[in-house]
């Protein structure tokens, strides 16, 4: 028998699969419509710069903030690498026609381009550990939504994706 990830109940086997099927219906729901890319970031800003394309930017940590982890990535390993590094980034996001969400943690350097910009941050509180954690201790994530986001979003205008009406509902939760 397994737990039920929705109530911790202990479910069969049968049951458990039953529920995994489910689970992976969602998934495949919200992610209909999206490309998940592994390339470099400035590249890839670069390759999908359209006015109808939503790029969902989730770097590694900025070095400063203390939850850098231990990312296989092509960011510079030194802190000033760092935070040229995410700058980059930020410019090329902020200057990008799309709509643009940048998912991380809340930081001085972010605040002042993301936000100074008029990119509007959205915290939402997280299990350290991930979710399947039975940790009571949790950390804020954020996410940064670009002007236009939030204009679509006040609208009702945003691209009919699921993965968009995931992020609105997450928005909305914050916010209640």
């Amino acid at each position: 028998h397994h737990p039920n990830p929705a109530n911790g109940a202990r479910v069969s086997g049968e049951e458990s699969y039953v529920l995994a099927k489910i689970a992976m219906a969602k998934v495949a729901e919200i992610f209909q419509g999206v490309v998940i890319e592994h390339m470099n970031a400035l590249e890839c800003v670069e390759h999908y710069n359209y006015g109808g394309v939503l790029i969902y930017a989730d770097p590694p940590y900025l070095r400063s903030t203390g939850r850098n982890g231990d990312y296989h990535v092509d960011t510079p390993k030194d802190k000033r690498g760092d935070v040229e590094w995410h700058y980059a980034l930020f410019t090329a996001l902020d200057q990008a026609r799309g709509y643009k969400i940048v998912a991380g943690t809340e930081s001085p350097e972010y605040a002042e381009w993301y936000e100074g910009a008029g990119w509007k941050r959205v915290d939402k509180r997280a299990p350290r550990g991930g979710v399947r954690k039975k940790s009571a201790d949790t950390y804020t994530e954020s996410m940064w939504l670009c002007p236009r986001v939030q204009e679509a979003l006040a609208m009702d205008q945003q691209p009919r994706l699921p993965l968009i009406d995931f992020i609105n509902q997450q928005t909305k939760d914050e916010e209640e």
